[in-house]
């Protein structure tokens, strides 16, 4: 839940958890303005270290006299300067957290990375401990695991506050990839442990500690989610059982933005609507057994730009209705929304997304403003041909309106095309025209 204070800051209820302060710009345990880093980031990431852990430390100091700055100045140089250990993670006897051995190897795993962090804390005189513990992580057969992990946490201002190296350094597969994650700097306790549980429970850092259990059944939510700009979602467990054959995912998010969705791989068998704060997903699984699901977003943008990955469902799924079948590929916004009228296209008059139509026939009209150009196309599941001669346009004034003639039973998908002045043409607004003929006993 979340409301607005009289301060101009959000404040987010977990559900199971008491009111935490929410900045409603990056979402840090301080309030930091990142571009007052900037050249101290520069500075810090470039710093030479051929002499030792304290010179290191020393030249890290020029360019930051506050604490807060030198903490800063030790994350980034460490993030940016120090590789995953991907040999000592598999052959134990070949890794070491020995932070002179770290330096001077460059690399380590995640007890290297946290203990190189505590220390050159402690030579810049900072009260910095080293915490244990587990992170949840996906393996490759799509199960959310829990491994032995180590991060920090460090005093500032008289308050502890969360630091992972690890994950702020860059991404682990086959190969270590320098990946900068600036989410995990100072990452607020509430959405911290989502993917942390310290051994010490203290350590969350929560008014109200995290159950174990709890913590397992909880939903990861990649740190795009909170940069991009989302919210919250619901439900808040990884694994979703079907009702009457159906889940459906809600995303609530702090501006307009746009979703791709993908179930088992495919843009199948969901309907996705727009809100403007936000998105419903219903899935509807073909058939029973466990399913994956996966949703991607992105800033609302006519041009093209790339999604990035924010949350994972695993289906549980056991019964379908046999009634209810979807054309594939809906994996565009269902139904008018904010988007059809961020592209000029406005008072729709078919304000539902699905549409039956016994007689096979309908008639959708916007009212549209000056210099957008618009058509539609339709196309179905069980035919090949092009169907585009079954939607008549007709603009009247200010109106278009699209008269569509289905050829026989089933389901067809109506898609709206908008091109606002000097914008990409794109689809703006989808529907599901349904035409079933009644059986005559």
């Amino acid at each position: 839940m979340y409301t607005w204070t009289e301060g101009g800051a959000f404040l987010f209820t977990p559900l199971q958890t008491h009111a935490y302060p929410w900045d409603g710009y990056n979402m840090k345990s301080l309030p930091l303005d990142l571009k007052q880093f900037e050249e101290l980031d520069a500075f810090a990431s470039q710093v030479k270290a051929k002499k030792g852990l304290k010179q290191l430390v020393r030249d890290l100091r020029r360019g930051a006299p506050t604490e807060l700055e030198m903490v800063r100045a030790i994350w980034i140089w460490i993030c940016h300067n120090i590789k995953y250990d991907i040999i000592g993670l598999k052959v134990w006897f070949l890794r070491s957290e020995n932070p002179s051995y770290i330096l001077r190897m460059r690399k380590g795993v995640c007890a290297g990375y946290a203990s190189l962090f505590r220390i050159m804390c402690s030579i810049a005189g900072i009260k910095c401990l080293y915490i244990v513990g587990n992170s949840k992580e996906e393996n490759s057969r799509n199960l959310f695991l829990t491994s032995n992990h180590a991060w920090n946490v460090v005093s500032l201002y008289s308050t502890w506050h969360l630091v992972d190296c690890t994950f702020g350094a860059g991404v682990v597969g086959d190969k270590f990839e320098f990946k900068y994650n600036e989410f995990y700097f100072l990452t607020h306790p509430a959405l911290f442990i989502e993917s942390h549980f310290p051994d010490n429970k203290r350590w969350q850092l929560l008014q109200t500690p995290l159950p174990s259990k709890v913590y397992k059944a909880n939903i990861i939510r990649n740190s795009s989610f909170y940069t991009l700009g989302l919210m919250n979602s619901t439900p808040e467990s990884t694994v979703i059982k079907t009702v009457n054959g159906k889940a459906t995912v809600t995303i609530r998010s702090r501006c307009s933005m746009v979703y791709r969705f993908s179930l088992n791989g495919k843009e199948d068998d969901c309907l996705m609507t727009l809100m403007e704060f936000g998105m419903t997903l219903e899935v509807f699984p073909k058939t029973p057994g466990k399913h994956t699901l996966e949703i991607s977003a992105k800033p609302y943008s006519f041009q093209e730009n790339s999604y990035d990955y924010v949350l994972k469902h695993f289906i549980h799924c056991d019964s379908v209705d046999p009634e209810r079948k979807l054309p594939k590929n809906l994996g565009y916004p269902m139904g008018p929304g904010w988007l059809s009228e961020q592209a000029g296209l406005h008072h729709p008059s078919q304000p539902d997304p699905i549409i039956h139509t016994p007689e096979g026939l309908c008639v959708v009209s916007f009212r549209m403003d000056i210099g957008v150009e618009v058509y539609a196309t339709l196309r179905s599941d069980s035919s090949e041909d092009n169907l585009s001669s079954q939607v008549r346009q007709r603009h009247v004034n200010n109106m278009v309106e699209f008269s569509v003639s289905l050829p026989q039973a089933g389901a067809y998908v109506l898609e709206i095309w908008a091109k606002p002045l000097g914008i990409l043409t794109t689809c703006v607004c989808t529907y599901v025209v349904s035409r079933i003929v009644a059986s005559v006993e």
